[in-house]
Order: structure tokens, then sequence, then C-alpha cells
């Protein structure tokens, strides 16, 4: 597999899109046994994390989203027990100047969360939106760098199939 390499004059960095090594260490609502595969502080108070077993592959592991207080069980999980990704979430990857993006998404009932992660010619953007019969009723951008590993390669790995919308663009 091709990695792929960003470079950000700002920082001087290069920065491999996809199966990404962590950025920094954040608040997450992982344990210690987990992989993080995303999470962000969105708000001042509550965490975004989805976490994954140590070994998830196209048969066997679990991911799951959590968002809420750190110490704290989570207010909401998706999906609700711990189960392998390709049966609730769908994954995209988007091309842009200067960079590139990854999201995960699935459907609670009437929403739509979309986990995303995005970087281009002069921005980054990371965060969660969710929309109701396809209108955003929230978008909770990270307040710091979001930590962990979403990408093209942890699709593939997981067998996490594409998404059906061609209209996501990250927002920034």
């Amino acid at each position: 597999m091709t990695r792929l390499l960003l470079i950000i004059p700002l920082f001087g960095a290069f920065v491999p899109v996809g199966n990404a090594p962590s950025r920094r260490p954040v608040a997450s609502l992982c344990s210690a046994q987990e992989r993080i595969i995303f999470s962000c502080r969105p708000l001042e108070t509550k965490v975004v994390s989805l976490c994954a077993s140590s070994v998830l592959t196209s048969t066997s592991g679990y991911m799951q989203y959590r968002f809420g207080r750190l110490g704290q069980p989570p207010e909401f999980s998706y999906p609700q027990n711990q189960e392998h990704p390709k049966d609730h979430f769908r994954s995209g990857t988007l091309m842009y100047s200067g960079g590139g993006g990854a999201y995960l998404e699935f459907t609670n009932g009437d929403y739509k969360y979309v986990i995303f992660d995005g970087i281009g010619k002069g921005w980054e953007s990371e965060g969660v939106e969710v929309s109701k019969a396809g209108k955003q009723v929230s978008l909770l951008p990270c307040r710091d760098r979001s930590y962990g590993e979403m990408g093209p390669d942890l699709f593939e790995k997981a067998a996490i199939p594409a998404s059906n919308d061609d209209d996501f663009e990250i927002p920034y």
C-alpha cells in the first residue's frame, strides 16, 4: 500500500494520510486496552471518541462511537454493543488541493452522524456533523487536535464499506 505524505509548511512536518500515527494525546473515552481511532473535545466538557478492539481485522474485533464526559459512562454509544464496524459504519475518503480527508458515518434512528478529519491548502477541520432528513442539525468541530488512525488503511483492513454519500464535504 502506498502512503501519501503531506507537507505542512506552517509546522514543517510530514503528516501521513490514512493509517496516521497519533498526532498527540488528547482526552479519550477509550479504555487503555482499546485503540483510539478518533478522539477530540468538541465541547468544553464533552469528548467524542471512536474506540476499537486492539485487534481489528476484516472478520474480528469491534469499533464503537462514544460521546460524553471523561471519567463517566458515555452518554451515547453506537452501536450499543461492541460489534464489528462493517455492519454499522460506512467510510469515505476525499481529495483536496494540498491534502485530503477521511470520514466514518452511521445512522441512529432518524439521525446521521459523520465523524470527519481533513486537511487542505490553508485549512484543517475535524469533528462530528449530525443531520436529520439531509439537513445539518449540529456541527461539533474539535476544539483540540484529534488523535487516532482514521483513514483508508483502517477502512480497508476492517472491511468497512464505502459510503453511498457522494455529496459529503468536510466543513471548514
